[in-house]
């Protein structure tokens, strides 16, 4: 991948926890984040084994997107996180490669 390419992923089972670490060198600006099912929590992570995280309000109600004001700037050391969801549903994102 190259700088300006389109950037997504959705989680590929339901109750999921989706993780998205780019490679190293690698920057995405993540623009827009979909919960279904109970408002998962959105987090960005600087280890799968770190248990805290900071909560985004960026997917405030279940079953909702935001597209105009997220802006997440992620990386091989801190990296997008979007929670599991209960009783059953998918998460996605979408950005864009900037380095």
């Amino acid at each position: 991948m190259v700088v300006g390419d389109v950037v997504g992923a959705f989680s590929s089972a339901l109750n999921t926890i989706l993780v998205f670490q780019p490679a190293l060198g690698v920057s995405v600006l993540v623009t827009s984040t979909y919960d279904h099912n109970n408002g998962a929590k959105v987090s960005i992570r600087n280890s799968t084994t770190v248990a805290t995280d900071e909560s985004l309000s960026v997917s405030p109600a279940a079953g909702s997107s935001n597209t105009g004001n997220l802006k997440i700037m992620i990386d091989n050391t801190v990296y997008l996180n979007i929670g599991a969801f209960t009783p059953g549903g998918n998460g996605a994102f979408s950005g864009i490669q900037i380095a």
